[in-house]
């Protein structure tokens, strides 16, 4: 096979390749001295948003440390989002994982109160709950309907044409019989009332 159709690993862009060094164990062998550079500042950005800092609030830390213009510094916070939304396969972006955590942050400030403050609390969890679709239907969860008492009746016709609902569940005996005779009446009776007859003769 020529080489040009041979398939090759997604290392076009910085980004690509930083991302890979995260993936991949011979990873950072593929990183130059400037990837190592822009990894750097990502990681810093990054660790910046999850602590609770805005994006105007880590653009001037950032052109701070590591002397970057303003443009920069915010192309490095957008790509960081990309980049880290990825690395820890969040559902949608890297900006679900923060505001995650900002939740969290409020529900253990809220805890710390005295008293706890329990709206915020639960406020926190609901929020923590949706940015994770866990208030998403599931189709395979509990569902405590199936868990419920059920009653169980059956409709019969009587011997004078009228219609009767029995509750299965507590039959009185003055229906027992009208149970049983409409069962046999409709040919499902005939194996049971021959299983009691063995079990007479075996008795015997």
């Amino acid at each position: 096979m020529p080489d040009s159709l041979i398939p090759k690993p997604k290392n076009d862009t910085r980004l690509d390749r930083i991302y890979n060094s995260y993936i991949e164990e011979d990873g950072d062998l593929l990183l130059s001295e400037k990837d190592k550079e822009v990894r750097e500042q990502l990681e810093a950005a990054w660790g910046l948003l999850v602590q609770y800092h805005s994006f105007e609030q880590a653009v001037p830390l950032l052109t701070s440390r590591f002397k970057i213009s303003r443009a920069t510094a915010y192309r490095v916070i957008n790509q960081c989002t990309q980049l880290f939304g990825d690395v820890t396969q969040v559902s949608k972006q890297g900006l679900r994982h923060i505001l995650y955590e900002y939740s969290m942050k409020v529900f253990q400030l809220a805890a710390t109160q005295r008293p706890p403050d329990l709206g915020a609390m639960n406020r926190a969890i609901k929020n923590m709950a949706m940015l994770k679709g866990l208030d998403q239907t599931d189709v395979n969860g509990y569902d405590a309907e199936l868990m419920e008492a059920h009653t169980y009746v059956m409709q019969l016709m009587t011997a004078t044409g009228t219609s009767r609902v029995i509750n299965l569940e507590n039959i009185p005996e003055t229906d027992y019989e009208l149970v049983v005779d409409s069962v046999q009446q409709q040919g499902l009776g005939d194996s049971w009332e021959h299983e009691e007859t063995e079990k007479d003769e075996d008795d015997e």
